[in-house]
Parts: C-alpha cells; structure tokens; sequence
C-alpha cells in the first residue's frame, strides 16, 4: 500500500506539486514507531482534489475532513493518509503556523517519491530539539486560539511520547481551556477517538481533572460524577468508580488472558480490534467510553431512604438514554451509539444474576435464557465490562472471595453459552407472518410478545413441536 502512495507523491512531483511530509509521520519516524498515519502538505488549493484523486487510485474512502482549510482524507485499511493544503506562502510559514513544534517539522520526497532521510529534516522551530528533550511546546502564543481542539491533542501527545509540557504551554492549558467550546464536535470526537486508542486514557483524564478540568469541558456530565456520592457497595464517588472501571479495563485489554481465562481472553482479543463502522475506530475504544459512563445515570437516579442509605432505582436505564446524546456529540457512529447503549443498559445483569443465583448454584434456565437473548453476540463485551467494573470496586474496597467467586461465575456464563449456544438462540417453530394470517384481529406488538413466549419456551424445553407452538400460542390468546 505505502509503495502506491510513494508512486503517487511521485506523479504528483511530475506534475509540478511539490509534497512534504509532516506532523506524525516525521514524530514517528523519529520515535522509531510504524506510522500508520501519513500526513502531506500540499500545494494551495489542492488538499481535498488530491485526496480525492488518491483514494480512488487506492480504491480507498475518501472523507472531507476540513473543507474551510482544505483537508482531505484517505482511509485505506489500517492507512490513514490526511492531505493538506499549504497554508501561507511558503512551506516555512505553514510549519511557523502550527501546533506544537514536534510537529512543525517537516521531510521532503526524494525523486522516486520515497521520504528523504532525517538529516533533510526541515525545522524552522527548534522541533527536534524539544524531541530530544521530551518536552511539548507551543509554535505560537496563539494556538488554541486559531485552533481551540488543539487543547486535547496537546494531552494526547504528551501521554502518547512522554513529554511534559513547556511552562508557557502548561499555563495556556489552564488559562484558554473554555475556548474548546469553540471546536467542531467533529474533530473534538476525533481527538477522543486517538486519546482512546492508548493504553493510558485513564490516568490522562485522572491527572487532567485532579489539575485543569480539560474533560469538563468535553463531558459536563462528570464534574456530578465526580462529587456524586454512593452507597456502602462503594468507597468513592461515581466519577472516581468509573475512572477506576476504564483503569481495569484497560489492564484487562493488556493481559486478557490473566483476567479472562484461555478462552474468553482469546474471543475478547479478536473482537477488540473490530470495527463497527468504516471508521478505523475500532471496538475496544468504544469498550473504553462505555466503562467511563457506565455508571453516568446515577446521579440523576440518585435516592436516600430514610436510613440514610443511598440507591440508584434504574440507573442503568437512565444511563442509556444519556449516554446516546453523548456519542452522539462526538460524532461518532450509530452502531457504536447502540453498542453503547446496549451496554450501559445490561451493565448491572452479571452481577444480579451472580448476587440471585442459588446459594452456590447457577442461576435458573429462565433467568440465564433471558441473560442471553438480551445481549446476545455482544455477550464477550459485557463480560469485560462486568468483570472491570467489579475489580474497580474491589479495588477500593478488597474482598478476594467475592472477587474470585466472581471471576469464576463470568467464566461460566461464557462456558455454558458457548456449550448450549443452540438452545439459547433457538430456531423459532412459528413465525410472525404465520401468527398474523391466523389471528388477523391480533395486533403487530402482541404478535410480537408471543413470538418471544414461543421462543422462550423452546429454550426452557416446554415445547418440542410446531403442534405444541400452536396449542401455546391459543393459550396465550386465551388469556391475553
């Protein structure tokens, strides 16, 4: 893939447009990490028509990324390539125009269209270095102000390489983070979107609330999740709860095996790098968002009986209805919206399941069939939620036998799942066209319900037969 793109920088040269390597890739290289980002700075006028022209060579999806600064994207698999027009005169005035001067360097293309070597670097800031002394600094006094989300890459940067930030830039954080009202929420969910691709997210987000109050500004919602108190369950505040969840979870995505067992480990890692849309945003990211906001209805659930003791009567209903207008701020997309949701909502089903069970039994066929049709083939990312989110607590509060007791319950829910899978997901015996012709006075959402008492009876063995489906289906009516 990369040697078409150096082909096509090399017809690009052949035509008279000069291109530059830039940003990430140059840090990268320096960094000795694999880009799997190219950044270009391209001649005025030509960001998006080049894009265009290279992801239909690439047979990849080309996005407008920034349409006032003409900036196109090409997304080819893992690839994601960000082609931007010169901004200025010169290319000097462009880099003196950035972010961070990290990033303000740049690397020209040899003739056969290759990147030149790093003694061609071109570096009008002092970039390389602040490289070499792992500090962050700010090209210009002004660069939240002409591009306020440069607020959050600034975090990101420094969490991803290590960096501390340059005096001036550490008071510009503080002093200007309200500008980033001012950001495309487009490009505010981009930024989440790489924040949440680090191992580090949690303790970026922690250090920045415990300091600035950045996040605050992004989600509202977790400055009342950050002082909502909780009941005896709970040691700290729902914010410091969830904070700790997303901790957990991403130890768990960094030795699955020691928290899932052989088995489960092995599902979770394949399903972690999927994507649910054609953005290169993969699952586990979105895993991260939902162990940050699992518990995000609480507060507004909020009760104290009179013995004092506070409850949270239907949080997690009330969490999945906040939590869609929040993806949805972030522009990110519908399946992950419902993924989300999906989760948030089950979230509290391992643990009832795992707190109703017979004293040293399994929960009954009834309660582990409506278990499963309820979250379905998302079983393993609620199994990880569930798992991190009660390791968070015990975190706070030790108790080694309920933690083992249950870690070994998670393992058998996904055990029998996996061994009776057919009987959780039944083929149904009648369906709803077949019900609707033979009742016609029935309406859809009553057919409906009976079509899930059929279903829930074959699961739990009451009916072997489509002659057995009928004679239900006429009792149901009956006493409907």
């Amino acid at each position: 893939m990369l040697e078409q793109v150096w082909a096509f920088a090399r017809r690009c040269r052949a035509e008279g447009q000069e291109l530059y390597l830039v940003g990430g890739y140059v840090r990268d290289l320096l960094a000795g990490v694999e880009a799997k980002d190219l950044d270009f700075v391209v001649p005025r006028g030509q960001g998006l028509n080049l894009a265009r022209r290279l992801a239909d060579e690439l047979a990849a999806s080309f996005v407008p990324l920034d349409e006032e600064n003409d900036v196109g994207r090409v997304v080819a698999g893992e690839l994601v390539i960000d082609l931007a027009a010169r901004q200025g005169n010169s290319l000097i005035q462009d880099l003196r125009r950035r972010d961070f001067t990290i990033n303000a360097m740049a690397l020209p293309l040899t003739e056969a269209g290759h990147p030149a070597g790093t003694d061609q670097i071109i570096d009008p800031l002092g970039g390389l270095g602040h490289w070499r002394e792992r500090m962050l600094a700010p090209c210009h006094p002004r660069i939240f102000q002409d591009d306020p989300v440069r607020l959050l890459r600034a975090l990101r940067l420094a969490a991803r390489f290590g960096l501390t930030f340059a005096p001036e830039l550490e008071e510009m954080l503080s002093r200007e983070q309200t500008l980033l009202a001012l950001a495309a929420r487009e490009r505010i969910g981009e930024e989440i979107s790489q924040l949440f691709a680090l191992p580090g997210t949690a303790a970026v987000i922690t250090a920045d609330l415990e300091t600035r109050g950045l996040f605050y500004q992004v989600w509202p919602e977790l400055e009342e999740m950050m002082t909502a108190e909780q009941n005896f369950h709970h040691t700290v505040t729902v914010g410091r709860h969830c904070l700790a969840v997303l901790e957990i979870m991403e130890e768990i995505l960094a030795e699955p095996e020691q928290w899932l067992g052989a088995e489960l480990a092995e599902v979770v890692k394949k399903r972690a790098v999927e994507r649910l849309t054609r953005h290169p945003r993969q699952r586990y990211q979105v895993w991260k968002l939902g162990a940050l906001f699992h518990d995000m209805g609480k507060p507004k659930t909020a009760m104290t009986r009179e013995s004092g003791r506070i409850v949270f009567y239907g949080h997690e209903r009330e969490g999945a209805t906040l939590i869609g207008p929040l993806v949805r701020r972030l522009t990110w997309g519908r399946r992950e919206a419902q993924l989300l949701q999906k989760l948030v909502a089950l979230h509290m089903r391992p643990l009832h399941l795992f707190n109703t069970r017979p004293v040293k039994g399994k929960p009954s066929r009834r309660a582990l069939y409506r278990f499963y049709r309820d979250v379905g083939e998302d079983l393993p990312d609620l199994l990880v939620l569930a798992v991190a989110d009660l390791a968070a607590k015990v975190k706070y509060k030790p108790d080694k036998e309920e933690w083992e007791t249950f870690q070994a319950f998670i393992l058998g829910l996904w055990d029998t799942w996996l061994k009776e899978k057919e009987r959780w997901q039944p083929e149904p015996m009648l369906r709803g066209d077949e019900l609707a012709a033979a009742f016609p006075h029935i309406k859809g959402a009553e057919i409906g319900r009976m079509l899930r008492e059929l279903l829930e009876a074959q699961a739990l063995g009451k009916i072997q037969n489509r002659d057995q489906a009928w004679q239900l289906v006429k009792s149901l009516i009956q006493y409907t």
